[in-house]
């Protein structure tokens, strides 16, 4: 991994991170002159397109489309110093966190990976707050099996669940987070041409969502990712680790997961779908599995319960498939705002594909879901906020607050 005056940075971490967000942030800051920014854009090596899209989508409050696997961007930018001048090429491939994931559960990384982490001599690492899968703890585990099986269980019927539970596959997928990035750390520390210190900028991604309980984004990853840390002081020469704590977006958006209150009528809305009334209903049926279209039949089930398994099955569907049909939809009225959406987008699953499926069932059943939005209103707080002020930064070393760029400068040291 070289040394040169050529920096080569790499963003790191799981799916839904923030790695995009950051770097759609980035691609403003060094475009503006609103928020003093250390870093200015001198020129752009390569095509702007893909920066730009994240870019707008940043500036108008939605969801930044993430990078697919099969199209990751390498972003060559020449950037220099406000205050002397200098210049420096930064490239960050924004590797797609579905390669990261490929590399855990399945041991696969892509030539591509491979190539730039040979020239890499730093790396921004992304977490997320909303997005880390804790392990169990053993103090824990016997009060949760006791709760399970309940206090008057036999001991056969203990024995049998015990047996199930036993017999069940364990899921890659779901191993902690922190065991993952550790794995991540391991594979680039296990190359036969790493050359420490790497330095490594680790990235609390929407800090605005645990600030009022972190002073630092350093004490956030001792707390809640104890392992993570623990393998980092470990390993201090082997890697260079600086703690930043960054809001990207500024705030919440608007979600659009549904949520209690959405389905005017729950039962009401679950019988249009049993009887198959039009062909969104009867797909949409379809997608139920028969224990949840039981459930919801159930005529002793209450309103609240029916509204609460209908929300829960419809956030799965609408982050694993496209509701939208050309046939299934021909009857129903798209609003403008769908159909923009719909003709200038090629539907891939994460918040883009959700929010686009969210107006899909409002417009397939005006009369029976509100358009209410969660963190509606923080969403209406956010926009009121200078795009440069949106950007809020934490950390031991920071100088301006407003400065996305300031993890890069310190990976440039």
């Amino acid at each position: 991994m070289n040394n040169s005056s050529s920096h080569q940075f790499l963003l790191i971490g799981l799916p839904s991170t923030g790695k995009t967000s950051f770097l759609a942030a980035l691609w403003y800051m060094v475009n503006q002159s609103e928020i003093p920014c250390a870093l200015l854009l001198d020129r752009l090596d390569g095509d702007s397109r893909y920066l730009n899209q994240i870019r707008e989508a940043w500036l108008e409050h939605k969801p930044v489309r993430r990078n697919p696997l099969d199209s990751e961007k390498a972003v060559s930018m020449i950037l220099k110093r406000r205050d002397s001048g200098a210049s420096v090429e930064l490239t960050f491939p924004d590797l797609s966190g579905e390669s990261f994931r490929l590399q855990w559960a399945q041991r696969q990384f892509t030539t591509q990976y491979d190539q730039r982490l040979r020239k890499a001599s730093g790396a921004v690492m992304f977490v997320h707050p909303e997005s880390v899968l804790k392990p169990h703890r053993i103090d824990t585990l016997n009060s949760l099996v006791t709760a399970m099986a309940g206090a008057v269980a036999t001991q056969e019927e203990t024995a049998e669940e015990n047996s199930e539970t036993a017999s069940k596959p364990w899921d890659i997928e779901k191993a902690p987070t922190q065991v993952q990035l550790i794995e991540l750390l391991q594979f680039i520390s296990g190359r036969d041409y790493f050359s420490p210190p790497f330095r490594l900028a680790i990235v609390v991604s929407a800090w605005d969502l645990v600030s009022h309980m972190w002073k630092s984004a350093s004490d956030w990853i001792s707390s809640e990712l104890p392992m993570l840390r623990q393998f980092l002081d470990c390993n201090e020469g082997s890697f260079e680790v600086e703690f930043y704590g960054v809001s990207a977006q500024g705030g919440r958006y608007a979600s659009s997961l549904l949520t209690a209150g959405n389905f005017k009528d729950a039962k009401a809305f679950v019988e249009g779908l049993s009887q198959r009334s039009n062909p969104v209903s009867g797909w949409l049926w379809d997608q139920l599995d028969a224990e949840t279209q039981a459930a919801l039949l159930d005529k002793d089930q209450t309103q609240q319960k029916v509204e609460s398994l209908l929300i829960r099955r419809f956030n799965e569907m609408m982050a694993k498939a496209s509701v939208y049909d050309e046939e299934r939809f021909k009857s129903v009225k798209l609003r403008p705002e769908t159909k923009e959406i719909l003709k200038g987008m090629s539907v891939e699953m994460g918040e883009e594909a959700v929010r686009l499926n969210r107006l899909l069932l409002e417009d397939a059943y005006p009369s029976d879901l509100t358009r209410t939005r969660q963190y509606a209103a923080e969403a209406t707080e956010l926009q009121k906020k200078k795009p440069g002020r949106r950007v809020f930064l934490v950390g031991s070393n920071i100088k301006n607050p407003h400065d996305i760029t300031e993890p890069v400068q310190w990976l440039m040291q």
